[in-house]
This record gives structure tokens, C-alpha cells and sequence, in this order.
């Protein structure tokens, strides 16, 4: 039952990504750009950035992944779970790798769509529907990253660590790195009726004034995201030999601190910002 439930999540899991209906999607989008005028937006595609993601993937499951291997056969429940948990995670790297190798973006002047073809996440959007145009000076890795985030609307489709260009659509925010982000910068601000802003200035995650951020960001990603926080104390308290009912204890308290300090937890994982004015501030 075990080998079926796991071959069935897989499924189901993966099927999101090989589903016909997506296929077909990206076929009709295909023969759209092949009748019609449109201009392609090119990108500099860096390796450094699809390992720096994966990177954070291992670091966040890394100690679920040392459990699965090290742990005594006598958790095997516990084993069961966590693989359906590595399910999702591998689903996760897969559709980012896909993505990061076969997203291309094209602009429909004439009929004011941005058009976005990739393996897994292709889009078709109308520009009018568009809110607002953002430069930021570097992908944002804690915001990007699926692992450290929680109800995200973010679709991630840069492939370097150059300047990053935000596309705010009504429930989503498309992320890419144009080569020549001016000028795109530009074109996009046309179809937004807006005052020009500044560039959002992106600190590198080792940055010390981002330490707060990224403890809590990463403390989210090993809790709740990948359980490698739990599943590492549990294979130390079992190599460690302790009574059954100790480990019981620690994990009980655990959960405790992580009600205690769930708020944060979600602030850091929903990249919530305080309001401090406006109407539902008022209100």
C-alpha cells in the first residue's frame, strides 16, 4: 500500500506539470506567434542562478533527505511522509529547471498582450489588465523561492542575477531579467498610466541587514516547507539513543514555540509588510 499510495502521489503530483490541456495551450500559443507581428524579449540566461535556487532546495530539505537515508527502519511512517513531502519539493525543482531552460517572452504591441511560453508556466496576458511596472536591482531569492513563501503570487521566469523587471497583473506578478531592462522598462511603463518610481534596491541574502529576514525565512522553510527542522532533531534524538517518550516531549514543546511564534512565521513566509496609512488602515 506504501509502493501504490507513493506511485499515486507521484502521479498526481507530476501530473500537473504533463497535463494534455497545458500542451495543447502552449501549441495554440505557438501558432499565435507565428501569424502575428510581435517583438521577442531576450534574456542572459546564467547557471548561477537555477544553482543558487537549488542550492536553497537542499538546504531547506536537506534534513529530510538525511533522515530518509540515516534513520532506522523502525520510523518508517515517519519515512513515508517525508517522501511525499520530498513529492512536492522535487515537483517544485522540476518545474523551475523546465521553466528556467524553455521560457521565452514575447510582446504583442498591436494587440497589447505580453505572451509567455515555457514547459510548465505558460501566460497569456492582456497589458491593459496591467497595474504596475517595477525595477528591482536583483532577483529577490527569499521572495522567488517557492520554498519561502506561503500563498506566493509570484511567477518567477528570471534566469540571471541581473536588474529585474515586476509585472503587477490583477493576482499574479511576473518576474523576468531583460537584457536591456531600460528600454523594456520603457515600453511596459506605456500601457501604465503612473508617476515613475525608483528602483526597489535587492540586498544579497548574506547581507547583514537581512539577517532577521533570512533567519525567519528560513526557519519557515525548514518547519513548514520541507521538515527537515524536525526530521534532523528526531534522527539526532534517535542516534542519540534517548527514551521514546523524551522525543515525544522535545517535539510537543517544538510545536508549542511554533505557536508561540506562527506570526512571524507567516509575516516572514507571506512577505507581509505592516500598514501604517491608507483606507483599510483607517477603517
Amino acid at each position: 500500500m506504501m509502493y501504490m499510495s507513493t506511485s499515486a502521489a507521484t502521479y498526481a503530483s507530476f501530473g500537473t506539470l504533463l497535463n494534455s490541456e497545458k500542451r495543447k495551450a502552449r501549441q495554440q500559443i505557438k501558432l499565435k506567434i507565428g501569424r502575428t507581428k510581435h517583438q521577442k524579449i531576450d534574456q542572459e540566461r546564467d547557471l548561477k542562478r537555477f544553482w543558487a535556487d537549488f542550492l536553497l532546495t537542499l538546504f531547506v530539505s536537506g534534513g529530510a533527505i538525511t533522515f530518509l537515508i540515516f534513520a532506522p527502519e523502525t520510523y518508517v511512517l515517519l519515512k513515508f511522509f517525508i517522501i511525499f513531502a520530498l513529492i512536492t519539493i522535487l515537483e517544485q525543482t522540476v518545474e523551475r529547471l523546465g521553466n528556467f531552460f524553455s521560457t521565452s517572452l514575447y510582446l504583442f504591441p498591436k494587440e497589447e498582450r505580453l505572451i509567455i511560453i515555457s514547459l510548465f508556466q505558460s501566460r497569456d496576458y492582456p497589458l491593459d489588465d496591467m497595474k504596475e511596472v517595477t525595477r528591482e536591482s536583483a532577483p529577490d531569492l527569499l521572495k522567488l523561492h517557492p520554498l519561502f513563501t506561503f500563498l506566493s503570487e509570484n511567477k518567477d521566469y528570471t534566469e540571471s542575477f541581473q536588474a529585474v523587471l515586476k509585472l503587477s497583473f490583477p493576482g499574479e506578478h511576473v518576474y523576468f531579467s531583460p537584457i536591456d531592462i531600460t528600454t523594456w522598462e520603457k515600453v511596459f511603463n506605456e500601457f501604465v498610466v503612473e508617476q515613475e518610481k525608483e528602483v526597489t534596491h535587492v540586498l544579497p541574502i548574506w547581507h547583514p541587514k537581512l539577517l532577521k529576514r533570512l533567519f525567519w525565512k528560513g526557519y519557515f522553510a525548514v518547519t513548514v516547507k520541507g521538515i527537515s527542522a524536525y526530521t534532523g532533531i528526531v534522527l539526532i534524538l534517535a542516534w542519540l539513543d534517548v527514551p521514546v517518550y523524551i522525543m515525544m516531549a522535545f517535539v510537543t514543546l517544538w510545536l508549542l514555540f511554533n505557536l508561540y511564534v506562527s506570526d512571524r512565521v507567516l509575516i516572514a513566509g507571506t512577505d507581509a509588510v505592516e500598514m501604517e496609512d491608507g483606507e483599510v488602515f483607517s477603517r
